[in-house]
């Protein structure tokens, strides 16, 4: 049983849609939408006059949402992908944003095109549910189910399905970054019977997929990660494609980072063949992973002790470390710094504890002196200072940049027994070093008997002085910008990208092609991100970027988008250009 909405078109306007039955007002509001069957009627004069949508209404009911998947609640848990080829209308008639308007056991009536058996918009409007309990269920599998693809099997009325093949669903395994030798498993929902492939890198050919026996429209295909394999956040793309050469293309909704480098591990402090007055302070590992997935952990030992792991800090640039007590003489340090991936950078060095130095371990001194600056430091960051010596006496701390003293005697507080701590304010440091300093806290503790002890904290606290969102007005931040390829430009097969920002900042790349498919279907392709970092002046380019030319897509163009995050993990918003192909 079919429901048809008629409606008559007034020449260089707007459609107006009238409701000649009761079907055209459930009806209305899904005409002319991506996947429905519409017909035309013109008049002596060959213009269109009157249109026609014919469809098919099944009830259903919501087993769950989740994001944009809605499950329904037959045998097989048939999933529904809303987006630009499926609609969902409220209890109003409204059509909806997103698929939260569904809650799980609500019942829905599903608008099934019949020339192509597919659901292509959803509705709990109670006149659109009364049209589909009236029809009985007359289209749906003897098991009152539909398949996996959410394609209703052929029947009598309708031998054969449109000869341009559909994806429901993309879906990608990995949960967290892959390294070599890890497998990545991509399933696809989509019109039976086709030829599927994927791919995730751009120059390796496309991975073939395998429909399952019996699971109708099922498609899975593996791949291991090899050596070189280095993608950062893309989306896994797959193509399905009928005998005639018709294709469909989608992208997976969660992105995949396939990170087989290790980072690289660029300075510690103290340095190789430092000598430090007192047991414990701060071990600073200077370490970066740009174009990879970041750091994730740390490992370190002192003289084979290894350290706890709540005494190790990891931030994007740097990793922390609490140097434990009782240290002297030779210290021998090996440190291994993890990516998210589990790729490991390993360095092994040695410093020396002095005893008998400034503030060594004996009778009233300074047992440590450590700082909470786990990461690189902004003007007007709070930074907590904690100093370890004898019960009762008093301490304050300084702040230096090189040999000028920034804040003088910052007194602290004596929290517990030999434990005090005390805090401050990074300065603005804008104006000296193009804003980027060391600064050193030195300790000075006073005990009972009057006896002065000073240390120099064995881990600097890097500052950026500037503001990634700073419109560079009053000489901090350099705007973030994309000197080429400028907004509207034409473009050939491959693009690199340039611009300017805050000197040293990590720079995201990331590239959109978007367009028409088939004159109705929403193209879109994420291209995935580089990730570059800026010199010393601020200026970045990237690799080529390869640009694909798809067939059968119109009004195609490419959204270059760009970040930036600074040396304190301050993020600025997106700067974005768009350019169109060069036609052939």
């Amino acid at each position: 049983m079919y429901a048809r909405a008629t409606g008559r078109l007034v020449r260089n306007k707007t459609p107006i849609y009238g409701a000649p039955i009761s079907q055209g007002e459930v009806l209305s509001n899904a005409m002319l939408l991506p996947g429905a069957d519409v017909t035309v009627r013109f008049n002596n004069a060959g213009e269109a006059n009157y249109v026609t949508v014919l469809a098919s209404l099944v009830a259903s009911r919501v087993r769950d949402v989740q994001g944009d998947q809605i499950i329904l609640d037959d045998a097989t848990g048939t999933t529904l992908n809303f987006g630009s080829s499926l609609a969902i209308f409220d209890a109003q008639n409204r059509r909806a944003n997103d698929a939260d308007t569904l809650r799980a056991g609500q019942r829905i009536a599903l608008f099934i095109a019949p020339s192509t058996r597919r659901v292509y918009a959803v509705s709990v409007a109670p006149s659109a549910l009364r049209l589909a309990d009236s029809a009985g269920n007359n289209t749906t599998p003897d098991d009152n189910t539909l398949p996996d693809d959410n394609t209703l099997p052929d029947d009598n009325s309708n031998p054969g399905n449109s000869d341009t093949p559909q994806i429901n669903l993309v879906q990608q395994s990995a949960t967290r970054p892959l390294r070599t030798g890890q497998t990545l498993t991509v399933t696809l929902r989509g019109t039976p019977n086709q030829r599927a492939t994927f791919s995730i890198l751009p120059d390796v050919p496309e991975i073939a997929m395998t429909e399952q026996r019996n699971r109708r429209g099922f498609y899975t295909g593996t791949y291991v990660v090899q050596s070189g394999d280095n993608v950062l956040n893309g989306r896994v793309s797959a193509t399905l494609r009928s005998n005639s050469g018709r294709d469909a293309f989608q992208q997976s909704q969660t992105t995949v980072t396939l990170d087989t480098t290790a980072p690289r591990i660029l300075s510690t402090s103290p340095a190789t063949g430092a000598t430090l007055p007192s047991s414990q302070s701060n071990l600073l590992i200077r370490s970066t992973d740009v174009g990879g997935s970041g750091l994730g952990s740390a490992t370190v030992s002192f003289n084979g002790q290894a350290v706890d792991v709540a005494d190790i800090t990891v931030s994007s640039n740097s990793v922390s470390v609490l140097m434990p007590d009782g240290l002297s003489g030779q210290v021998s340090v090996v440190v291994s710094v993890l990516d998210r991936a589990g790729n490991a950078a390993r360095r092994t060095f040695s410093y020396f504890v002095d005893d008998n130095g400034t503030g060594n371990n004996s009778g009233n001194g300074i047992l440590s002196l450590t700082h909470n600056a786990t990461r690189d430091m902004q003007a007007g960051d709070r930074v907590t200072v904690n100093l370890r010596a004898s019960a009762g006496g008093s301490a304050t701390f300084d702040v230096l940049n090189g040999n000028t003293t920034l804040i003088r005697n910052v007194r602290m507080t004596e929290i517990s027994d030999g434990r005090y701590r005390g805090t401050f304010s990074v300065p603005d440091l804008a104006s000296s070093n193009n804003g980027f300093a060391d600064l050193t806290i030195r300790g000075r503790f006073t005990d009972v008997s009057g006896t002065v002890s000073t240390e120099d904290a064995s881990a600097p606290i890097g500052v950026n002085g500037s503001d990634p969102n700073d419109n560079g007005s009053n000489g901090n931040a350099t705007v973030l910008t994309i000197s080429s390829p400028r907004d509207g430009a034409v473009v050939g097969n491959s693009l690199t990208v340039r611009g300017t920002g805050e000197p040293n900042a990590t720079i995201e790349v990331g590239v959109v092609a978007q367009g028409t498919r088939y004159l109705i279907f929403e193209y879109s392709n994420d291209l995935g991100t580089q990730q570059v970092q800026a010199d010393s002046r601020g200026n970045w380019t990237t690799a080529a970027i390869a640009l694909p030319t798809p067939n059968n897509v119109s009004n195609l163009k490419f959204v270059v988008s760009a970040t930036q995050t600074d040396i304190s993990n301050r993020r600025s918003e997106p700067v974005t250009v768009s350019v169109t192909p060069r036609q052939n």
